[in-house]
């Protein structure tokens, strides 16, 4: 972009530490105040070229250590109406911190960072209904496109595993299901017989058979698989609605709606970082559904990919009315995201579950968002967690409430659990007795895999002490 580099001081006091890399996220630039000499003089640069390529429009810098000690800071950019940086920019900034200063002019020279978002995904349809849909979609966004944007590229959806009238291969190695509980790629049948080739950091996407749930992956170019399951998709469309509304200048509030099964690391990103209120409620998306009803805006996804956006009666009609009015007080920027709040709205399907309204959405944020694949996934990093089985003589002698997260008999139980937990980093653990069956389920998490797969173990070994378990200590769930 030609930054004109008489102006750049090469003085010491700007030289780049060699502390090692570090990397612009939803807090910007986060390290230890002494490290961020260097960072925050480039920084400034940033906002300059940000401000030059939206045609002189004001970019502001923030320093802040948030809720940290002041030594434990920050610095971030934020564009003309409060929002965050483009996804591109967010890259490119990285890229220009972590610059040796020897380099530096000629990183300068470089263009306006490129697009991030690409307008393709590859879907397994289950072998299931949803390849119909999809098929009939895919024709709409064609003709939509050669008649209304013809030189625009409009979303190239590709789909495989769409056998739907073939026998013995719905679910089969395949869907979200298949995806969430293996933690793999599925098979990638073409109608023809052959098979897809996996391309590294390509989106993919797999519903079930009846198309209300969906899942997201991709595989890294070590090859390693990658899952972005309901819990994420529920923080990128929180995370999006709330960053949305702020652009409006409209007091509403955005809820998320998670059941004790959610990741602890998505609970804390939506309370800490997106500043949303986060309700638990009993599994089951009809528990959430009619929870996430109590907010303005209420999202809600198990983390097997089931859910969806409720807006109330209520802010929709006060919404509505406010575009429409001449006296509403708004900016032009702020009416024009007010627009496509409501735009938003219209993607989403509010009823329960609906896989393929889902992925417009889930595409139109990246989409708007300017992000790939691997940026959604580094929001947060997922705690690692394990679930067990423990089958009881009678599984009515657990008692449960809190959504799930409490037990209440037998006695001691909850103690012991709770003493267990104490002994892990980041450790959290409860126990479901089954509806239909004579066992309990044990979910546990930790900050390590070996710490999550201990405390699981413990757990059941005091379900075996205190509740009857008969048959093997516990075993892994399918």
């Amino acid at each position: 972009m030609n930054f004109p580099m008489a102006f750049y001081d090469k003085s010491p006091k700007y030289s780049k530490n060699q502390l090692g890399s570090l990397h612009y996220g939803t807090a910007g630039f986060r390290t230890r105040a002494e490290n961020l000499g260097h960072v925050a003089y480039r920084v400034g640069i940033i906002a300059a070229l940000r401000s030059r390529v939206r045609n002189g429009q004001a970019i502001g810098v923030m320093i802040t250590a948030s809720h940290n000690p002041e030594d434990d800071n920050g610095i971030k950019i934020v564009d003309p109406m409060g929002e965050m940086l483009e996804g591109a920019w967010e890259t490119y900034a990285t890229d220009m911190v972590n610059t040796p200063d020897a380099s530096l002019e000629q990183f300068l020279q470089r263009d306006e960072p490129k697009k991030l978002y690409t307008p393709e995904i590859s879907v397994d349809c289950a072998n299931g209904v949803g390849a119909l849909v999809l098929k009939k979609m895919i024709h709409f966004l064609q003709e939509l496109q050669s008649s209304s944007s013809p030189n625009k590229k409009s979303l190239k959806i590709n789909l495989f595993n769409d056998l739907v009238f073939v026998k013995d291969v719905l679910n089969n190695e395949c869907g979200a299901d298949f995806v969430k509980v293996q933690q793999k790629i599925p098979i990638m049948k073409k109608k023809d017989g052959s098979s897809l080739h996996v391309i590294p950091n390509a989106r993919y996407a797999s519903v079930d058979g009846d198309a209300d749930r969906i899942i997201y992956y991709y595989v890294d170019d070590s090859g390693i698989f990658h899952l972005l399951d309901g819990d994420r998709i529920a923080i990128l469309v929180a995370g999006y609605l709330k960053e949305l509304i702020k652009k409006t200048g409209i007091n509403i509030q955005v809820g998320l709606v998670q059941t004790a099964y959610a990741n602890g690391s998505s609970t804390k990103y939506a309370i800490e970082k997106l500043n949303i209120p986060v309700a638990w409620t009993l599994t089951g998306v009809k528990h959430l559904h009619h929870k996430a009803k109590e907010f303005d805006i209420g999202v809600y996804f198990e983390a097997n990919g089931h859910g969806t956006v409720l807006f109330n009666s209520r802010t929709v009609e006060h919404l509505t009315k406010l575009l429409v009015d001449e006296r509403n007080g708004l900016s032009e920027d702020q009416k024009a995201n007010l627009k496509k709040l409501l735009v938003v709205r219209d993607v989403i399907n509010e009823t329960v579950g609906d896989a393929i309204a889902d992925l417009l959405l889930v595409e139109a944020i990246l989409y708007d968002s300017d992000w790939n694949i691997q940026q959604w996934l580094n929001l947060y990093d997922d705690l690692p967690n394990r679930q067990l089985k423990v089958s009881l003589q009678d599984c009515s002698v657990v008692k449960t409430e809190g959504a799930d997260v409490k037990c209440i008999a037998p006695a001691g139980l909850q103690q012991k659990i709770n003493s267990l937990v104490k002994n892990y980093p980041s450790g959290r653990a409860f126990i479901r007795p089954s509806g239909t069956e004579n066992f309990v389920r044990i979910y546990a998490e930790a900050d390590s895999q070996k710490n999550a797969d201990s405390l699981a173990a413990e757990v059941a070994q005091a379900v075996h002490s205190l509740a009857g378990s008969v048959g093997d200590l516990y075993e892994h769930p399918l």
